[in-house]
């Protein structure tokens, strides 16, 4: 089971969606943009299985060609007219 779309996903989270509907089967129950209001958090997707269990997925429009350095904090992505900092995805995690 997939959730409809939102009309709003970027290019990697519509590949991502469409790939995921074509290729799970329907023991997999799948949700996406899903909010957590607890902490006011938002997962690109969250999948649930019967036997493996749940899996969370962040979602990032990057190509590792953009990605250039990074920390434990930030990551430099630079693109063809500009670099960009932006928060480590793994510190997004916690």
């Amino acid at each position: 089971m997939l959730t409809a779309k939102h009309g709003n996903e970027n290019q990697s989270k519509e590949f991502l969606y469409h790939f995921l509907w074509s290729k799970l089967s329907d023991q997999f129950y799948i949700w996406h943009d899903l909010i957590l209001p607890r902490i006011e958090q938002s997962v690109d997707f969250a999948i649930l299985h019967p036997n493996y269990g749940m899996w969370i997925l962040a979602v990032k429009d990057w190509s590792i060609q953009e990605i250039k350095g990074g920390n434990q904090k930030d990551c430099l992505l630079s693109s063809e007219d500009r670099e960009t900092t932006v928060r480590n995805p793994v510190r997004e995690a916690y």
